[in-house]
């Protein structure tokens, strides 16, 4: 189930498809080619995704470029890196995101 669990941004319905989008606006690390998050929101999102049957699809804006990719299928950089003393997971940038936009 996923009471108590934080949720993506969005529910988005088109069509007969339904879809999670969480949206992230941040730097890219200056010394890892990667991106990430939390990685207890990490298993919130999966478990919603698990719960609902719904994918989860993140999509992170980074300086003038915007990309994203299904949260089970990016290609994880580093597990448990620690930042701010809590861990986090890294995706590898580009990795499998495909590019949403760019300026």
């Amino acid at each position: 189930m996923y009471r108590g669990r934080v949720m993506p941004d969005m529910l988005c319905h088109r069509q007969g498809t339904r879809v999670w989008i969480e949206a992230k606006c941040k730097r890219r690390m200056h010394c890892h080619p990667a991106t990430g998050f939390e990685e207890r929101l990490y298993a919130d999102y999966l478990a919603v995704q698990q719960a609902t049957r719904i994918p989860v699809f993140v999509v992170f804006k980074d300086g003038g470029q915007c990309y994203g990719g299904r949260l089970d299928r990016l290609e994880v950089y580093k597990h448990n890196f620690n930042i701010s003393g809590r861990p986090h997971i890294l995706f590898s940038v580009p990795g499998n995101f495909r590019r949403v936009y760019s300026t």
